[in-house]
C-alpha cells in the first residue's frame, strides 16, 4: 500500500473509531447526523505525491496478483504516464479551494455508521445535486478514505455534494457487514441524511459504485432509491463463484452473510444483478478493465446483456488491458462519468 497511505488510513480508522464510540444511535431516526468534523489533512500535498500515489496503486495491484499466484500483464509505465493529469490540472485538486471534507457519523437501523461528506464551503441558499459514492472492500478493508481522488474533486467542482458510507463494520461503524444484506440500508439512509443537511436536492441524485460498491449501488437501486443515473467501476454484479479466488470468497461469505452456510443459493440469487435487471430503471454507465483479476469483466458483460434484454439503458466500456483500479484511464473515466450524469440531471 505504501507508507503514505498506510499511515493515513491507520490514523483515519482511529478517528472514525473514536467518533463512533462517542456517539449513540439509540432512538435516533435513520439518517440523523450524529457527528461531523473536518477530515484530517490530505497526505497528498505536491504533484510528486500525486504521481507517486497513483504509481503505487498500479504496482500494488501487480504485487497482490503475484502473491495470489495470478499472472497479469506487466505494469505499463509509459501508458500510465500518458494517462496522468498535468501539474496544472492537479494543482486545483490539491488546493481544494472553496470545498471541504467532513468526517461524519450517522444513524442507520439503530447503529452508528461512519461516512464522509465532500461539499462546497458556502452552502447558504443553495441546493446542490447529490452524488453517492459506494466503496469497495468489506468490513475494515478497503474503507473510503477522505482524500480519495483528491476529495472527489471532479464531482464537487462540477457542483455536486458527494456522500459516502463506510457501511456497518467499516471504519467508524458499528454492526455487521453482510456484503449486500442489511448493510444496504446504510446506503439508503444517506438520503434522509442528505435531506437533513438543508443544501442538497435529493430529487437530483446520482450514484457511483466501485467493485463491491457496484453491487451495493445496484441493490440500493433495486430497493427503490430514486436515481437519475448510475456509474459502475469494475463492479461486482454478483458474488464470486468461479475462478482461482472462489474458494477464499466462499469462506468469506460464510462468515459475513447470514445463513450462507445453510443456503448459499439464496444469497447468490439475491446478489446477482443479472437476474433482476428488469427491476432496475436508472440508466447505467459501466467501465471495466479487461485485465481485471479481482472482478471478472465477463460479469459486467453478462449484466450489460441482461440490462439490454430488459430494455434498460446501459453503456458498457471495456478498457483494454486496464486493471481493477482503471489506473490507465482514470481521468478519461471521470470525464465520461460526468458527461453521462449531465444528460439526466434536472436543470438547476
Amino acid at each position: 500500500m505504501g507508507r503514505l497511505w498506510a499511515g493515513f488510513l491507520a490514523g483515519a480508522a482511529m478517528v472514525f473509531s473514536a467518533a463512533a464510540q462517542a456517539q449513540s444511535a439509540e432512538g435516533q431516526a435513520d439518517g440523523t447526523l450524529l457527528s461531523s468534523e473536518p477530515c484530517m489533512e490530505s497526505p497528498i500535498q505536491t504533484y510528486q505525491d500525486h504521481v507517486r500515489m497513483r504509481y503505487r496503486m498500479g504496482m500494488r495491484a501487480q504485487m497482490a496478483a503475484s502473491q495470489e499466484g495470478i499472472e497479469t500483464p506487466p505494469f505499463d509505465e509509459d501508458r500510465f504516464r500518458e494517462g496522468l493529469r498535468s501539474p496544472e490540472e492537479v494543482a486545483p485538486r490539491l488546493a481544494y479551494d472553496g470545498y471541504e471534507c467532513l468526517s461524519i457519523t450517522y444513524a442507520s437501523d439503530g447503529l452508528v455508521i461512519g461516512g464522509i461528506i465532500w461539499k462546497p464551503v458556502e452552502t447558504e441558499g443553495e441546493s446542490f445535486p447529490l452524488m453517492i459514492v459506494n466503496r469497495g472492500g468489506n468490513r475494515q478493508s478497503g474503507g473510503m478514505h477522505p482524500w480519495r481522488d483528491e476529495g472527489w474533486f471532479d464531482f464537487v467542482d462540477a457542483g455536486f455534494v458527494v456522500l459516502a458510507s463506510q457501511y456497518r463494520e467499516g471504519p467508524g461503524s458499528e454492526g455487521r457487514d453482510e456484503f449486500g444484506g442489511a448493510d444496504v440500508n446504510d446506503v439508503l439512509n444517506l438520503i434522509p441524511l442528505a435531506e437533513g443537511l438543508g443544501y442538497v436536492d435529493t430529487s437530483n441524485t446520482v450514484m457511483m459504485g466501485e467493485s463491491r460498491g457496484g453491487l451495493m449501488s445496484l441493490l440500493a437501486a433495486r430497493r427503490g432509491m430514486d436515481l437519475k443515473a448510475v456509474a459502475l467501476y469494475a463492479p461486482a454484479t454478483s458474488l464470486h463463484s468461479s475462478g482461482p479466488r472462489a474458494e477464499a470468497f466462499d469462506r468469506m461469505y460464510s462468515v459475513m452473510i447470514p445463513g450462507y452456510t445453510e443456503n448459499p443459493e439464496d444469497a447468490h440469487l439475491a446478489r446477482n444483478a443479472s437476474l433482476w435487471a428488469d427491476e432496475l430503471t436508472a440508466p447505467v454507465i459501466l467501465f471495466h478493465g479487461t485485465a481485471d483479476w479481482r472482478v471478472d469483466p465477463q460479469g459486467s458483460v453478462a449484466f450489460a446483456d441482461a440490462m439490454r434484454e430488459a430494455g434498460n439503458e446501459i453503456e458498457l466500456h471495456l478498457l483494454d488491458g486496464d486493471d481493477h483500479g482503471l489506473i490507465y484511464n482514470e481521468a478519461r473515466v471521470r470525464a465520461m462519468t460526468l458527461e453521462f450524469f449531465s444528460r439526466y440531471l434536472d436543470p438547476s
